[in-house]
């Protein structure tokens, strides 16, 4: 029973999950379409003492033959639907096997298939569904249609009527304009009304709705086809307090012959369970009701937050004990920032930003102060565009670099008559903040660039892990050069103390202190021991312990890349190898050896390529990979352009969640949202009327559009 409901969750279409069941229409065409097929590496159970088992070529003899996994038996998915319980002259003939039951003895199975497709019920039910798949995708008429010519007609006036309408819809939509008036009940009139009674009401959730699922199935089916794919996720809270979770998937597309690398948002579901068990059990069910095939998920991507990253009870967790091969991977982006947060706890440090904060919210929130810092910047910088101060990211502390370079510090900037800025100006006047202030801006200026590449949509994890690296190790050569380093830093800071009347000496010593540093010698030394020094020990630890020791794995994929396979030995070679049996034993075909021999083939051929030439990426490499010659290489290539790098995708729907759900619209439902967000994100996925009204034909409704 427990082997039953772990198949039923893992291949959702599986044909028992209709069997013995009345089934509507949206049902009948899931079994004829979107029933599960099982792949190539399947492996069927044995049964009996030969151990025989059911073969994939039956499959490809009998087109109305399908395999269930969950009670490895073989059903008839046309009499399924369509054949009766009953047949014979006066319906006493009861049908079971193939229908009712699964069939199981493999022994007799070619002579049962044939058998069976000869009976008359199993003709009529082929017969049966093929005119009901025409119909329902409205390619064939139904016989009240041919009959009636003049219901014909009053159906293709329905449809003409709905295309303005849908018109107006998708470009609301696409601009993200409001849908909803002031007023959204009573009776449509021709007058106008003297309130805004929204706009289209009576169509608006078919239409928005009908629009994003033709552009929700265009993503699943390329995600589907790329047989690979990551699960994307993060959460936030809109502006009517819903606990909004979004969900984002990262593949490989082919356009032209050329494989990119896709990370597409899917929708918004609200979540009350925000436990990781309520969270897997979210993503999962969803992913799996829009159609997604969740055999092929080899990544997860999540921040840090212990809902989603917890070690067993976390939402990556609870994945993986259904989907082993669907391996974690904690957002890179984030790891950047907690890496700064910690580095930043140092009390300089922690007080320079603090103060920095307050001057930057002071001037954006106060007008007087605005308008007086506006005209310090025109005067001193005539052609500067940028007049008003950034607001710090609470989020993404690299960002604060923008207001630290932009802070203008002048004591008649804070000259008010208000207690405040007295306060700022004095904790700016300081030796500690002014050293502090000139240690961070470079290390921002370092981490913001590895920040804005783990933004990008195609930032690829092989780079990510060598930009990772290559920070740790101009991190760790500024702390050895220290001295040489913290001379040119303490010149600039010297530079700007003058301008504000201020000698950097370090703070009095005493025999016994507790709260600050005693360092013997001159400023320049105790700054940059007392400071620089500790700032640069803590940024450093922290990059190491995100970014460098839980990469094992992760530097393990970066082995099959041209630049780094070239250099392996036998034992790396191994050793690969092994590790990619562990992680995702389904992609490896054949044993382990001939993977090795592969490996070995494919470190042969990189050799070969002149030094200059051998791709850095997955995708580069992915794009000049033979499938044909080099398979499995070519798999575990798209396994690691397919591993999710941030979330940064996930937080840029949030970017137009903002936009689209406003505090004026913060009633609209969810299908109406995600309808709205996708008809706003792919502008250029094609939404074309006809497609709209077939999808709101299948649901049944007063106004008939099915032709």
């Amino acid at each position: 029973m427990h082997l039953n409901r772990y198949y039923t969750f893992t291949f959702p279409n599986d044909i028992a999950n209709f069997c013995r069941k009345n089934l509507n229409d949206i049902k009948k065409y899931e079994v004829l379409m979107y029933y599960w097929i099982p792949d190539i590496d399947f492996k069927f159970p044995t049964s009996g003492k030969r151990n025989l088992k059911f073969q994939h070529s039956w499959l490809r003899s009998f087109v109305w033959l399908v395999y269930s996994a969950a009670e490895d038996g073989a059903y008839c998915r046309y009499c399924i639907s369509f054949g009766s319980n009953y047949v014979g002259k006066e319906g006493h003939q009861n049908i079971n096997v193939l229908v009712q039951t699964a069939f199981r003895d493999w022994k007799k199975a070619l002579e049962k298939f044939r058998e069976h497709q000869t009976k008359k019920y199993h003709l009529d039910a082929m017969e049966d569904g093929q005119n009901f798949k025409l119909i329902y995708e409205n390619r064939k008429n139904d016989v009240i249609s041919k009959i009636d010519k003049g219901r014909k007609m009053q159906l293709l006036e329905n449809r003409q009527k709905l295309i303005p309408i849908i018109r107006a819809v998708l470009l609301c939509g696409r601009q993200g304009l409001p849908l909803r008036g002031h007023r959204d009940q009573g009776s449509l009139s021709l007058k106008m009304p003297e309130e805004n009674d929204g706009n289209f009401r009576a169509l608006l959730r078919y239409a928005l709705d009908s629009a994003g699922k033709q552009i929700t199935t265009n993503i699943v089916q390329r995600v589907n086809r790329s047989g690979c794919f990551s699960a994307i996720a993060d959460e936030s809270t809109d502006v009517s307090g819903i606990e909004q979770f979004s969900i984002c998937v990262r593949f490989i597309d082919k356009i032209d012959d050329e494989y990119i690398i896709r990370e597409d948002f899917l929708c918004f579901i609200p979540v009350e369970d925000v436990t990781g068990k309520g969270l897997a059990n979210t993503l999962l069910t969803k992913m799996k009701d829009i159609g997604i095939n969740l055999v092929n998920m080899r990544g997860q991507g999540y921040d840090r937050a212990r809902a989603m990253s917890g070690k067993f009870n976390g939402c990556a967790a609870k994945v993986r004990e259904l989907y082993p091969e669907a391996i974690y991977v904690h957002c890179a982006n984030h790891n950047s920032n907690l890496a700064i947060t910690h580095a930043c706890k140092i009390s300089s440090i922690r007080n320079c930003i603090g103060t920095i904060k307050e001057v930057v919210n002071l001037f954006r929130l106060s007008n007087k102060a605005g308008l007086v810092l506006k005209d310090k910047i025109k005067a001193s910088c005539p052609s500067a565009n940028q007049t008003r101060l950034l607001k710090f990211c609470e989020t993404r502390w690299v960002e604060h670099l923008d207001s630290l370079s932009r802070s203008y510090l002048d004591e008649n900037n804070l000259k008010t008559d208000r207690i405040k800025p007295h306060v700022l100006l004095s904790s700016i006047q300081t030796p500690q903040f002014i050293i502090a202030l000139t240690v961070v801006k470079p290390i921002f200026i370092i981490m913001k660039n590895l920040s804005i590449f783990l933004q990008k949509e195609d930032s690829d994890l092989s780079l990510c892990i060598d930009y990772a690296n290559n920070v740790y190790d101009e991190i760790n050569e500024m702390h050895r050069d220290s001295e040489l380093k913290f001379k040119d830093l303490f010149v600039a800071a010297k530079e700007m103390a003058e301008k504000m009347s201020i000698n950097l000496v370090p703070p009095r010593n005493i025999g016994v202190q507790k709260n600050r540093d005693n360092y013997e010698g001159s400023p320049e030394a105790y700054f940059r021991r007392s400071i620089f020094l500790p700032f640069l020990d803590h940024l450093s630890m922290q990059l190491k312990t995100r970014f460098i020791d839980h990469r094992e794995l992760l530097s393990k994929i970066q082995n099959i890349l041209p630049i780094k396979c070239s250099e392996l030995n036998t034992k790396e070679i191994s050793e690969t190898v092994n590790t990619f049996a562990k992680e995702w034993p389904n992609d490896i075909k054949g044993s382990t050896d001939d993977f090795i021999a592969e490996m070995t083939m494919w470190r042969r051929h990189c050799l070969n390529m002149s030094k200059d030439k051998r791709p850095k990426t997955f995708i580069d490499t992915l794009n000049t990979c033979d499938s044909t010659l080099y398979q499995p290489i070519h798999r575990f290539l798209q396994i690691g352009a397919t591993l999710p790098v941030s979330v940064a995708t996930s937080e840029r729907s949030f970017s137009c969640l903002r936009r689209l759900k406003t505090y004026l619209r913060n009633k609209t439902g969810e299908e109406r949202l995600n309808g709205l967000m996708l008809l706003n994100l792919y502008r250029d996925v094609e939404v074309t009327y006809d497609e709209i009204i077939n999808i709101m034909a299948k649901v049944p409704r007063r106004l008939d559009l099915i032709l």
